[in-house]
């Protein structure tokens, strides 16, 4: 299936007077936001997948060509709960980012409320700034066994899911963490999805998001590692 605006990724690349399409996988994509893309400006912006999200920002300064700064206190994206984004029996979900500070707890995405059930998120760690973590019911706790994050420098963050609980966290299409079955899966709060915080907890992320991928299947590592490389020319 063909999805307009997205077959080709936004976008192209230039090099000595010839242009060059860069594709990712969009089979099963549930919601894909190119932030700094020129028709995405304003407060209120519509995702470029098949689904359409109509989505709120608030704050979220729009730098073309790359990005949306987030202040780390209040700026968010809010998607409005929809069935398409109910990813609690497999999944994949990712963003490059770039930390203007480092610190813990920051969410970067999430699904969550307070309150039984909880919900999602991908954040930062909650014990050390540098490693990344996701959580799929706020008990939990999916990290990077190093520190990957670096301030002021963009990452290519990523995680996948599946039925038999299995998880694996990517910094810059690398394998930072991998576990084998057993886990939970994640929990859908019926809540919105937000980019750049939590609606709880004021846990903002401060710095730069340039791109947002739900997937409602598990991406394979070259897929993950084809998404990384199709994309880095704008950010490294």
């Amino acid at each position: 299936m063909l999805i307009p605006g997205v077959t080709k990724n936004q976008w192209s690349k230039t090099k000595d007077n010839l242009v060059f399409t860069r594709n990712f996988p969009i089979d099963s994509i549930e919601l894909y936001f190119p932030l700094g893309h020129p028709v995405l400006i304003g407060n209120l912006i519509i995702s470029k997948d098949l689904n359409a999200h109509s989505c709120t920002v608030t704050g979220a300064t729009h730098v073309a060509p790359t990005h949306r700064a987030f202040n780390g206190t209040s700026d968010k994206i809010v998607i409005p709960s929809d069935a398409s984004l109910s990813i609690n029996a497999e999944g994949s979900v990712g963003l490059w980012i770039n930390p203007t500070t480092l610190a813990t707890n920051d969410v970067f995405i999430g699904r969550y409320k307070d309150g039984a059930p909880a919900g999602w998120y991908f954040r930062t760690d909650g014990a050390t700034a540098a490693r990344l973590e996701f959580s799929p019911d706020d008990t939990l706790h999916v990290e990077s066994t190093s520190s990957v994050l670096v301030q002021d420098t963009w990452s290519f963050v990523f995680m996948t899911f599946d039925t038999n609980g299995n998880y694996r966290l990517f910094h810059n299409a690398d394998i930072v963490k991998s576990t084998s079955g057993g886990q939970t899966a994640p929990v859908e709060s019926g809540d919105d999805i937000w980019i750049g915080g939590l609606e709880v907890a004021s846990l903002f992320f401060p710095g730069h998001i340039g791109e947002v991928w739900v997937y409602s299947r598990v991406l394979s590592t070259r897929e993950v590692f084809h998404i990384h490389d199709a994309t880095k020319w704008r950010y490294i």
